[in-house]
């Protein structure tokens, strides 16, 4: 079947849509599934002089085969060049008058569209979103103008050693044939074989209202909110396509894997590993490993590698621990950037006190203040209309809306032993994924 086909065949019309659901009203916000499918999110922050508008496109690169690698990203930047009524940038200025920027990425479970306007804008604000994900025209000449920009947008990406590190660990962590495993971008010959009318159909089956979720967070009215965005995502009721929920298998054993990227003059290497960790809606999981990730390299230069490594001795010049959340299965990474020469004494040392770690545990008092820190992070992120709206939106697009609220109450309960489980069982020194990122 071609591509074609495969997309007409999205666009057969599908039964009603059930009414819409009674909104649920929390303490600080509104969610509710409209008449159209678009599921919205409103934080109603009356003292805000300032309103996010977060728009989620549930579709990543974890939505594509290979015969539609990269389309996710194509469709974003194409989506920027205009519709029947805006011509290329219009879009953009607007929001600019109103004193906002428009910015977007796509990642491997969603596309994103974001921007921050004073309140009193809000409502042109979400009109121009909705100009530009729902009325978006794929022109041929623009499409032969912008692949040169994604590749531009690939090299650029290769002078950054961190960024060209964790995309070979995504590439690499999972059993081949995961879809997690497509490159972000697509590659070069997979491009060129798109044209614009296949943008075009990829787009009329993802971007419809029952593939979106919007937050819209500040001074704002739930109910008026949701009227505006009734009429601005106004769509023929439709059953929600499922999207498929299973558990990216990860390939097993070590892996060791160099990647070229950076500046070839820089004087360090990157080394990222990295290990494959439960799907978003694993709450308590996300939890362990928030805390995971500050006993071992709160910044600047403290915890358990980062003191020894980095301040201590130093050997590096730093360490970084995160997760990256995941619909189907996410990752912790380790990040060092180190000098090129004894570089491999830095990579022995790190995975001695990762094992040193294994063996002797994390004391009640270091977990104390880890769960202190973390709290701390994440409950301040309530304090902004940004990072309000991009919590929300992200936890509600990878399916795991739940587990916004629900890490934040779990972090008290996890204690020290369970941390030090976490270890052998998260950070295996026989399951790592290691990238070695020198100069060009």
């Amino acid at each position: 079947m071609t591509l074609s086909l495969i997309a007409l065949a999205a666009l057969i019309i599908q039964p009603p849509a059930p009414a819409p659901k009674k909104p649920e009203k929390p303490a600080s916000f509104v969610r509710q599934t409209l008449r159209s499918g678009l599921r919205l999110i409103v934080a109603e922050r009356p003292n805000a002089r300032l309103c996010t508008l977060d728009l989620r496109v549930r579709v990543g690169v974890g939505d594509e085969i290979e015969r539609t690698n990269g389309m996710a990203h194509a469709v974003e930047h194409m989506v920027f060049k205009g519709s029947a009524d805006r011509k290329p940038g219009q879009i953009d200025n607007a929001i600019e008058a109103l004193g906002g920027e428009l910015s977007a990425r796509t990642t491997r479970d969603e596309t994103q569209f974001t921007t921050t306007v004073p309140a009193a804008g809000w409502q042109n604000a979400l009109t121009e979103l909705s100009e530009l994900t729902t009325k978006a025209v794929f022109r041929a000449e623009d499409w032969e103008a912008e692949r040169p920009v994604i590749e531009s947008e690939r090299a650029l990406l290769g002078t950054d050693p961190v960024r060209t590190g964790i995309g070979a660990l995504s590439g690499a962590i999972w059993e081949k044939g995961e879809p997690y495993g497509l490159p972000l971008l697509g590659t070069p010959d997979r491009l060129r074989g798109y044209t614009a009318d296949d943008l075009r159909l990829f787009w009329r089956k993802h971007y419809v209202p029952s593939h979106m979720t919007l937050v819209i967070a500040g001074p704002v009215k739930a109910d008026e909110v949701a009227r505006a965005v009734e009429t601005q995502f106004a769509a023929e009721p439709e059953a929600p396509m499922a999207r498929e929920l299973r558990r990216a298998v990860p390939r097993e054993g070590v892996l060791i894997l160099t990647a070229t990227g950076g500046i070839a003059e820089a004087p360090t290497n990157t080394l990222i590993l990295g290990w494959p960790t439960p799907p978003a809606a694993d709450a308590h999981s996300q939890a362990v490993l928030l805390l995971l990730a500050e006993l071992l390299s709160p910044m600047p230069d403290s915890g358990r590698l980062s003191g020894p490594l980095v301040r201590a001795r130093p050997l590096a010049r730093s360490i970084t621990a995160e997760i990256q959340l995941q619909r189907a299965g996410g990752m912790f990474v380790l990040t060092t950037v180190a000098p090129k020469k004894g570089f491999e004494v830095v990579e022995e040392e790190l995975r001695s006190q990762l094992q040193r770690i294994s063996e002797d545990g994390f004391s009640d008092d270091e977990v104390v203040v880890a769960q202190a820190a973390v709290r701390a992070r994440l409950l301040a992120e309530e304090g902004s209309v940004e990072t309000l709206a991009a919590r929300l939106a992200l936890f509600d697009s990878l399916d795991a809306p739940e587990s916004a609220d629900a890490i934040v109450q779990r972090l008290t309960a996890v204690t020290a032993t369970e941390l030090t489980r976490a270890v052998r069982l998260f950070l295996k020194e026989e399951g790592r994924t290691r990238v070695l990122v020198g100069g060009q």
